[in-house]
């Protein structure tokens, strides 16, 4: 058996309910040439998600992995370490593909010069389905791009943050040692997506959806996150160590506008907290962070984008615990 074009890594936490969407949507799409793998990671789950699993055992590409409960990121780093395609995705087990995924994508990976390729997508409810796009065309990247564009939210709107709507050649990954961070459970994607692209200058591009991305309103995306607060200063942490380790320098102004610009989710996840006490106190710790009140005085108000600038105003009027009371009582009604 020939060597794979491309590995899908799916990693897998008790998503019985979507499961076998996911996986039948990319079986029966297959190409006969074992030109692709799946390799599907068990994370622990304890509902009948590896019943359903089983049942594709029979295919020859497929790989499985059950390991203990560690997070998508080391299941997606386990996916990885196992995987043997020339390229490599991933696909969240709650999602499907679109019938022509691979007749599309395919092809394109048979340019020897890719580094990365990123495609569109669909929001989609169970219901209705919502066309998201990406740019059109190649980008060619200057030097520090894979970091700046993304905290600057560029690349958010150009390419998307997510893993999910992307090929990487898996060379640069292993040869580079990328992964998901396991210590971090906020911005994965991005954190993975901005140290890839610091390694590679030429990202190819598809304006067609490829991928159905599945709204469903008890995924975490939905929950309220316990820890954000700290998250997301190890999230910002960690885009100062990526920077370090690829030899950019994010400017200061750069790495507050960052910080300013998670204010009001800050804010709104607390809200939904059971407790208000607890609630503002994680607002009041993000707020006194020391790297936000040591550098705060470094901020150009001008150069802020009107978001930002709104932001600003709120936390030097101080106005935080206004915001924050309207929310958590607009929230502890339903």
């Amino acid at each position: 058996m020939k060597s794979p074009i491309l590995s899908i890594i799916i990693p897998v936490y008790n998503l019985e309910k979507y499961l076998k969407k996911c996986l039948d949507s990319i079986f029966f799409h297959l190409p006969d040439d074992y030109s692709v793998e799946i390799i599907v990671i068990n994370d622990g789950s304890t509902d009948d998600s590896e019943k359903i699993i089983e049942k594709y055992l029979k295919f020859d590409n497929f790989k499985y992995f059950s390991i203990k409960n560690g997070g998508v990121s080391r299941a997606r780093n386990v996916g990885i370490s196992n995987s043997s395609g020339e390229f490599l995705t991933f696909v969240d087990a709650d999602d499907f593909i679109a019938d022509n995924y691979f007749s599309t994508i395919l092809p394109l990976l048979e340019d020897p010069l890719l580094e990365i390729l990123c495609f569109g997508y669909y929001e989609y409810d169970g219901v209705c389905k919502k066309k998201i796009s990406i740019s059109d065309g190649p980008i060619i990247q200057k030097t520090n791009d894979g970091i700046m564009n993304y905290i600057t939210f560029k690349y958010q709107k150009t390419i998307k943050p997510f893993v999910w709507n992307k090929i990487y050649r898996a060379k640069v990954i292993k040869d580079k040692k990328i992964s998901f961070s396991e210590r971090k459970y906020l911005g994965e994607d991005i954190l993975f997506n901005s140290e890839y692209l610091q390694n590679v200058t030429n990202i190819s591009c598809v304006n067609a959806p490829l991928y159905y991305y599945f709204q469903r309103h008890d995924s975490v995306t939905h929950k309220y996150k316990e820890n954000y607060p700290q998250d997301t200063i190890n999230y910002l942490l960690t885009f100062i160590e990526i920077s370090k380790r690829t030899g950019c320098t994010i400017p200061i102004q750069n790495l507050l506008e960052f910080y300013l610009s998670r204010w009001f989710g800050l804010i709104y996840n607390e809200s939904f907290s059971q407790n208000y006490r607890k609630g503002w106190t994680n607002v009041k710790r993000y707020l006194n962070y020391d790297f936000f009140t040591n550098n705060k005085k470094f901020i150009k108000f001008k150069t802020l984008n009107n978001k930002n600038r709104v932001y600003y105003l709120f936390i030097n009027l101080h106005l935080s615990s206004l915001v924050f009371g309207i929310l958590f009582k607009k929230n502890s009604k339903h």
